[in-house]
C-alpha cells in the first residue's frame, strides 16, 4: 500500500521529471511495482508546468524531484517550488523532493518548502548526509514532513527497520557536539567541487569541444555534446582518457542521443589537475 493508498483505493501511479537521477525510477518500479510517468521539462531544465499539470490530470499519486537536480545541477526557484506544491496539493498528489545535495549549493538561493512557518501536509523533503561527508551510498538519512504524513510513513518505515540504525545515532552526536566541524567541511568540499568544475569545464570544453552547462549545486556538472550519439561521446573521451556519464541513462527508454554527457566534480584538486593533464597529452598526440 502506497502513503498516498487508503484501503481500497487504486493505485494511480508515480511521476518523475526529466532528466532524472536514475535510482529514483528504479525504486518507484521495485516499491509501487510500476513505472512512472516521465514529465519532459524545459530545455534549461526549468519545470514545464503544462506538462506537470498534463500529467496531474491524467491521475498520479506521487511526484519526485531533485532540488538541486542531479544530473542537471539547476537549483529551483522559491516561486516554482510554489508553484509546484499548490499544483500538486490540488491533484491530490503527494510531493516528494531530493534535498540531497542541500548543502552543496554553488550559487543562487536555496529554497524549501519547510522553510515556510506551516508545514505542508502533502510535502516529503528527504535529507541525508552521504554526499557533504563524502559517503556516497551511505543510507544515513532522514525526511521532514507535516505530523499526520510522518505517522504514515512510520506506519511503513518502523516494521521494516525495527529500531533507529546505529549511524544515525553517531551522526546525531557529531552534529549536536560539533556542528562548526561539520559546517566548515560542507564549506570546503563545496569549494573543491567547485574548483574542480571550473577547472575540468574549460579543459574538457576545449580539448573535447562539448560546452559546459553551468550548475547551481550537487555534484555534478552536465555539457552538451556534438557527437552523433551519447556513446559516440563517451567513445571520443575515453579516447582522451576521460570516463563520463551518457545522457541517456537519465532519461526514459535511454535514448541514443540525448546530447548531453555528466561528469562528477566529487575528486581531489589533485585528480582534477591530473585529469587535465591526460587531456592535453592524448589532445597533443592526436
Amino acid at each position: 500500500m502506497s502513503l498516498r493508498q487508503e484501503k481500497g483505493d487504486k493505485i494511480r501511479g508515480p511521476g518523475v521529471l526529466v532528466p532524472f537521477y536514475t535510482y529514483h525510477v528504479k525504486q518507484m518500479v521495485d516499491l509501487l511495482g510500476k513505472e512512472p510517468v516521465y514529465i519532459n521539462t524545459n530545455e534549461d531544465f526549468t519545470p514545464n508546468f503544462e506538462a506537470v499539470q498534463k500529467a496531474l490530470d491524467n491521475g498520479l499519486d506521487l511526484l519526485l524531484f531533485t532540488n538541486p537536480g542531479n544530473p542537471q545541477g539547476n537549483l529551483w526557484s522559491k516561486e516554482d517550488i510554489l508553484r509546484m506544491v499548490e499544483m500538486t496539493g490540488k491533484a491530490n498528489c503527494l510531493l516528494m523532493i531530493d534535498e540531497i545535495y542541500c548543502d552543496l549549493v554553488w550559487k543562487g538561493d536555496f529554497y524549501s518548502p519547510i522553510q515556510e512557518a506551516e508545514l505542508f501536509k502533502h510535502v516529503i523533503v528527504c535529507r541525508g548526509f552521504s554526499k557533504t561527508l563524502g559517503a556516497q551510498s551511505w543510507r544515513c538519512g532522514y525526511l521532514v514532513a507535516h505530523p499526520t504524513m510522518v505517522e504514515r510513513v512510520m506506519r511503513i518505515h518502523d516494521p521494516i527497520y525495527i529500531s533507529v540504525p546505529w549511524q544515525q545515532h553517531a551522526i546525531g552526536q557529531y552534529i549536536q557536539n560539533h556542528l562548526d566541524d561539520f559546517n566548515h567541511h560542507v564549506t570546503e568540499v563545496s569549494d573543491l567541487m567547485q574548483s574542480n568544475w571550473r577547472l575540468l569545464s574549460v579543459a574538457i570544453e576545449k580539448y573535447l569541444g562539448w560546452t559546459p552547462i553551468e550548475p547551481a549545486g550537487s555534484m555534478y556538472g552536465m555539457f552538451k555534446h556534438h557527437a552523433k550519439s551519447d556513446k559516440e561521446a563517451i567513445v571520443k573521451g575515453l579516447s582522451h582518457g576521460v570516463g563520463v556519464a551518457p545522457g541517456k541513462i537519465f532519461w526514459p527508454n535511454t535514448p541514443d542521443n540525448t546530447g548531453y554527457i555528466r561528469i562528477h566534480c566529487g575528486i581531489s584538486a589533485e585528480k582534477a589537475k591530473e585529469i587535465v593533464k591526460v587531456l592535453e597529452e592524448k589532445s597533443s598526440k592526436q
